[in-house]
């Protein structure tokens, strides 16, 4: 659920203010697509018996994509984005407020990943 969440955070509140400060839609749309595959995956796993066979390598699978994913925004975006007029600090509280709404409705959240992953 967490990645979900940091997933969901990305998508409402950093990479709208990565896109517009870096004025770089490249690097955005390559991380939203990113987000639509682990959220494919997620919704896999969520739906997925732990004793079934796919289980453990849908994990795997995502698992590699987590880790490509974070050294993408590491070297590509991270540097970037600190050079640049994004305000850290406020954007900072704003992903921490959300993420704290995100958690009290961890529910539906799930139910939402689900439903629209597997749609």
């Amino acid at each position: 659920m967490e990645l979900t969440i940091h997933a969901r955070i990305e998508e409402e509140l950093f990479y709208p203010a990565v896109r517009e400060s870096l004025q770089d839609d490249a690097t955005v749309d390559e991380a939203e697509d990113d987000h639509v595959s682990q959220r494919e995956l997620v919704a896999q796993i969520l739906s997925t018996p732990a004793e079934d066979p796919l289980y453990d390598a849908r994990v795997a699978v995502l698992a590699e994509y987590v880790e490509r994913h974070v050294r993408q925004e590491r070297e590509e975006v991270f540097n970037r984005v600190l050079a640049s007029r994004v305000d850290l600090h406020a954007l900072g509280r704003t992903i921490a407020i959300r993420r704290e709404e995100l958690r009290s409705v961890a529910d539906a959240l799930r139910e939402d990943t689900l439903a629209s992953a597997l749609a």
